[in-house]
């Protein structure tokens, strides 16, 4: 079960503007680790956008954000282009203050 909510837009890795539904999701599975209640981005992907992807060796139907990749404690190695584990951290702004 889900609930659409806001409209939103975004660039996709072709480069074409992208209109979307946000919507929550129960469970995503990642590489085996289990997100509860996941935003996730419904797309009428435009066929123009799946060639792309498809020319690119992506999934042309379940694009992954860095948002629940950070959530997995994963990130892209851009070496390999594989999904590596890390240990998750919490940041914080003051850090940044001279």
């Amino acid at each position: 079960m889900s609930i659409l909510g806001r409209r939103l837009g975004f660039i996709s890795v072709s480069g074409h503007i992208v209109e979307a539904s946000e919507a929550v999701i129960p469970e995503l599975v990642l590489e085996g680790e289990m997100l509860k209640y996941e935003a996730v981005a419904v797309v009428n992907m435009p066929e123009n956008v799946k060639e792309v992807l498809r020319e690119a060796g992506f999934d042309e139907d379940l694009i992954i954000g860095i948002l629940a990749l950070g959530r997995a404690n994963m990130i892209l190695d851009t070496i390999t282009g594989a999904l590596k584990r890390v240990r998750g951290f919490l940041f914080h702004s003051d850090i940044l203050r001279a």
